[in-house]
């Protein structure tokens, strides 16, 4: 199992602030040859969280056949936007939303916490756009 904390887990103070990069804690084990997989898994999500404005992740869990994405955007849009970029990459076979809600601590600004479960295509598909 992959586990990935990001660091400074603060809200923004603005959206500016939201596009920081953040440094990242990242747990594995095992020999450098079953890390690649992960690694892969790192470099898809990361870019494709890059790619889609207003949206920074919190957590992230490799757990098999899963991974659990935990995250805020700045609308609800942002987590649409998100979803269907990660479908997107050919490395997921569903994108699924667990939860997402409005942030009512946030008083500056709107935010949404929200969780994703992505179901991984097997490893002989992933990769590969339908």
């Amino acid at each position: 199992m992959i586990r990935i904390n990001l660091l400074g887990k603060s809200k923004p103070k603005s959206r500016r602030s939201a596009m920081a990069t953040t440094a990242i804690e990242f747990e594995s084990g095992g020999s450098r040859a079953s890390q690649s997989g992960p690694v892969d898994l790192l470099t898809t999500v990361s870019a494709t969280v890059n790619n889609t404005d207003e949206v920074w992740l919190v957590a992230m869990s490799d757990a098999g056949n899963n991974v659990n994405v935990e995250g805020t955007a700045l609308s609800s849009n942002a987590v649409a936007n998100l979803m269907t970029n990660l479908m997107k990459t050919g490395y997921f076979k569903t994108v699924e939303i667990k939860e997402a809600y409005q942030d009512e601590a946030e008083k500056k600004l709107q935010a949404f916490n929200f969780s994703l479960i992505c179901e991984k295509l097997p490893p002989n598909a992933a990769g590969k756009k339908s």
